[in-house]
């Protein structure tokens, strides 16, 4: 009885998280929904992160999820840890803020081992800034000519160094796709501005917005006079735990917003493919 009770607790939870991840019979109406549920998405395929976002959706549409991303609402950037991923326009500088500083640090060997230093990320800013003024956008060759018209060394992955950087400081973020490449662009000229987080703040929304896509999550089972358990070993790589007080903002968020989401279905029904 334990066994076959163990058994269903554990094809429940399976068939939760896969509704949660909007693979169920639930869909998303468009895909800055989706990404706005999953907060995050992996994206290092270009053409098939798209999809894997575009089949979350009521109508899967390569076209719909390259308008989102052509307007800003959803962007493709490193975010997170040293990965692309796709996350919504408004999210981006509050989880840059929040994660940035974090895996710029973890990838300062990888900065060192290349040079680039803080006079190579200085010229590369001004170089991508000037040439991604007044709303233009560029791909990474077009960037690399102009480093190079510039005179400095963007060999092997000092550009992608260089990239990277100026994306984990929310400088840059994608453009259009344009002709199937990717394409950068000034964060500042493609999202309106967004209020700051206070770290806490930033640390709850976060736990609380991966838990709405991702859960239910094992480890949160009732609230304690002190505290509630929360993955946090998930998190300790990604920011430094500041204070105590964000698991009550953990707390707070989970039972007046997303808790009651992982118990319904949400968006609307699904509708059949075309």
């Amino acid at each position: 009885m334990e066994g076959s009770t163990a058994g269903d607790s554990s094809r429940a939870l399976a068939a939760a998280r896969v509704a949660n991840v909007l693979l169920g019979a639930v869909a998303a109406p468009d895909p800055l929904s989706v990404v706005d549920r999953l907060l995050c998405v992996q994206a290092q395929e270009h053409a098939f992160s798209r999809w894997s976002v575009a089949q979350r959706t009521q109508r899967p549409d390569e076209a719909a999820v390259l308008a989102a991303m052509a307007d800003g609402d959803i962007v493709r950037t490193h975010i997170l840890r040293p990965t692309w991923h796709y996350v919504r326009g408004d999210d981006l500088r509050w989880l840059q803020a929040l994660t940035g500083p974090r895996v710029r640090s973890l990838s300062a060997g990888w900065y060192r081992n290349h040079g680039a230093d803080d006079a190579f990320f200085l010229a590369t800013r001004k170089v991508v800034e000037a040439e991604l003024a007044d709303g233009r956008c560029r791909t990474r060759d077009e960037l690399r000519q102009a480093f190079v018209a510039a005179g400095i060394d963007v060999s092997g992955q000092r550009i992608a160094a260089a990239l990277f950087d100026l994306e984990l400081q929310a400088v840059i973020c994608s453009g259009p796709v344009r002709d199937r490449q990717h394409t950068y662009t000034l964060v500042d000229e493609l999202l309106k501005p967004s209020p700051a987080l206070a770290h806490d703040e930033g640390v709850a929304l976060l736990v609380g917005r991966y838990l709405q896509g991702h859960g239910p999550n094992p480890c949160i089972k009732r609230a304690r006079p002190v505290t509630i358990p929360v993955p946090l070993p998930l998190f300790r790589p990604l920011v430094p735990i500041r204070s105590q007080c964000f698991r009550h903002l953990c707390l707070q968020y989970l039972i007046e917003h997303r808790l009651h989401q992982l118990r319904q279905p949400v968006l609307t029904a699904q509708q059949p493919w075309q």
